[in-house]
């Protein structure tokens, strides 16, 4: 397992400067509007960052519903938060090639659009308190940041189209559960017996779809 140490030597500079950048830019917007409560959110945020605090910065930005004000900057610091908790409590490689993975669920195993199990206990648990433990067998995963690309790569339809549609649906949970039950169908008549998301919405880090029963065995 990597230690922090070597993480956080690896962690791209890149990105942590673009994302203080970035904060600091609506840092500076939110002033001009005498949004008070931002700026001292975002203050706290980046001193957190600077010491890659990123699950602090991130309840911090939850907390003031920053994500609701400037999207794609909760997104970058979304997505090194999660790097971070996946290299240092995690697989980073889980499923994604043949073998056998340990993987949680709540609830039973019972579902039309395929069985969903996440890396990680905490994942499962923010469903409901019935998680269980599972040693899961796949031979061939389709691997996809999450459900809308693993569509567009099975019907080669565009991304952007998929997610103008998306956006356009009534009940966007009805649109993925329907979308969830179609790319299950099309990845198993193109051989594939399991779908890894890498980066699917929250609050799942990481997650694994499986088509038959028959893969899962019960561990506790």
């Amino acid at each position: 397992m990597i230690t922090l140490t070597q993480l956080l030597k690896e962690i791209s500079d890149e990105k942590v400067k673009e994302l203080i950048s970035k904060l600091n830019h609506w840092k500076t917007e939110f002033k001009k509007q005498n949004k008070d409560t931002f700026v001292n959110a975002l203050d706290d945020c980046i001193k957190l960052i600077n010491q890659y605090k990123f699950q602090e910065a991130f309840d911090i930005f939850i907390k003031n519903e920053l994500n609701f004000e400037i999207g794609t900057t909760y997104t970058l610091l979304k997505d090194l938060k999660t790097e971070l908790y996946i290299e240092t409590h995690l697989d980073k490689n889980w499923g994604l090639k043949a073998g056998k993975y340990i993987a949680y669920r709540c609830g039973d195993l019972n579902s039309k659009r395929g069985i969903f199990f996440s890396i990680d206990y905490s994942g499962a648990k923010l469903y409901c308190s019935d998680v269980h433990k599972y040693e899961v067998t796949i031979h061939k995963p389709l691997i996809a940041a999450r459900v809308e690309y693993a569509l567009s790569e099975l019907t080669n339809k565009s991304i952007d189209d998929i997610l103008k549609i998306r956006d356009k649906a009534k009940v966007v949970n009805e649109w993925w559960m329907k979308v969830d039950k179609t790319v299950m169908e099309l990845a198993k008549k193109k051989g594939y017996d399991s779908i890894i998301y890498t980066n699917p919405a929250p609050p799942a880090v990481k997650e694994m779809v499986i088509f038959d029963k028959k893969q899962i065995k019960k561990i506790e």
